[in-house]
This record gives structure tokens, sequence and C-alpha cells, in this order.
């Protein structure tokens, strides 16, 4: 239990401790690259709360890096894009994370079912799909022999971001894949302007949202009121604002 927590706390550490800028670093390379299929479902917003898996199968994928170490079996964290698909802002933090000893898993929610990015069509993708795109995810790493299942967090922006806050809901979780129990969840800018039912009932691990203050595209205002619900509830959940909008979050929360 120790060294999950010890691995949960390494993982949330790179958002306060790291710089802004860092010369290039051979540790930040992958030791080893793996593609890896995720069979998921593209489902409605009813389908997705009502458990109801008659969705539209598809298939999309995951690129896995390995730092370079020796170890037998690493921690990992999951990577979901926001609406404008997956950038160079996912293979950042993977490097970041592979530098810290910790595989990254860079999952591409769009590929795979024909989009390239939804943020001017929103119609075209159900918002809770990244969340059942997670728990997929989870297993895919969970089977994988070089990675510590009891290790896994999640970490998503903006879109993804709704995937790594919700994701720790147990309701989802029983519903979905009882099996994707994650290390950590961390959202940034995550809309929190959905009230679910059973929302305080959520997974021990720490979740740690981070989000700019001035943010006019996901206002962080409902985030405030939902945070405070968790704590009310006794949950491991805390919401870090940084000055200025999204991008302000993206810069400073590499600090």
């Amino acid at each position: 239990m120790k060294q999950v927590i010890a691995a949960t706390w390494l993982i949330l550490g790179i958002v306060c401790s790291r710089p802004a800028v860092a010369d290039p670093s051979v540790k930040d390379l992958a030791a080893r690259t793996e593609l890896h299929p995720i069979e998921t479902l593209t489902l409605s917003v009813r389908q997705f709360l009502t458990g109801d898996k008659n969705g539209k199968p598809f298939t999309i994928a995951g690129e896995l890096r390995f730092p370079q170490s020796s170890a037998a079996r690493f921690p990992a964290v999951i990577l979901q894009h926001g609406s404008s698909g997956s950038a160079g802002r996912d293979e950042l933090w993977a490097k970041i994370f592979n530098e810290m000893g910790i595989a990254s898993f860079v999952v591409d929610s769009f590929s795979g079912r024909g989009l390239t990015r939804i943020s001017l069509n929103r119609s075209l993708f159900g918002p809770f799909d990244t969340i059942l795109d997670a728990y997929r995810a989870f297993d895919v790493l969970a089977k994988h022999p070089r990675i510590d299942p009891t290790r896994i967090a999640i970490m998503g922006f903006s879109l993804g971001g709704l995937s790594a806050l919700y994701s720790s809901l147990k309701r989802f979780q029983q519903m979905w894949n009882p099996r994707a129990v994650f290390a950590a969840h961390i959202p940034l800018f995550a809309p929190c302007s959905t009230t679910f039912i059973g929302d305080t009932d959520v997974s021990p691990a720490p979740i740690r949202q981070f989000h700019g203050a001035d943010d006019d595209y996901t206002p962080v205002a409902p985030c405030r009121a939902y945070f405070e619900r968790l704590s009310a509830a006794g949950r491991d959940a805390l919401l870090k604002e940084y000055p200025g909008d999204r991008k302000s979050t993206r810069l400073n929360s590499s600090h």
C-alpha cells in the first residue's frame, strides 16, 4: 500500500515541481513504444447513463511508451486528449512521465471513429464515451506483463479531463468496468456543469483538478461547487486554480 501511495504522489508531483521549460533529455525518450488496439463503443448519453451496452462498436488505439529503466513493472498514466484530438501536448506529457520512470498510454478516442476534432460540432461524439474508453484502456494496461495494475493513474484535458474526473464515480465503475480502479485522477480544465446521481460517491483515490480561473470556454465556477461537495463528503479531492484561462493552466500546471 505504501508503494501505491508513493507512486500516486510521484505522479501528482509533476504538476507542481517540474520547470515550465526544460532542455531535451535522453531520459524522456521512450525505451520502447507499443501500439495497442482498444475495443470500445460509441454510445448515446442515455445509453451510457443507463448501462445500455448496445452501442456501436469501434476499435481505437493507444500508444504505450516505456521509460528507460530496467524495472520489471512500471506505474502508468493514461492520457486522454481534448475535443481537438490528440496533439503535441499529449506527447509532451508522455515524455515527462517517462523521464519520471512512469509508463504513458496516450489514448486516441477519435481516429478509430473516423474523427479528427469535435470542438466545432459536439454532436459528432458522445461526451461520456471517453469515460468508457478510459475503462477499456485500463484493461489493456492491467493485462500487460510490464505494467503494475495497482498503479495506473488517469490524466485528461478538457473533454479528456471530464473522463479523468468522472471515471472516479463508483456508479459508473460498477456499471461499466468494476476492475478499473485508478490510483489517481488528474483532470485539467474539466467541465463540471453536469450533476450526476451519486456523484460524491467516488473512488478513494486522490482527485486533483487544475483549472484556469478565467477560463471562458469551460468555466471553473461549477467545479468549485462540485469540489466543495466532494470535500464535504470527506473525499480526497482538491481543485487548484491558476490565474488566466486554460492556456495559462497548460503552462502553470507544469510548475
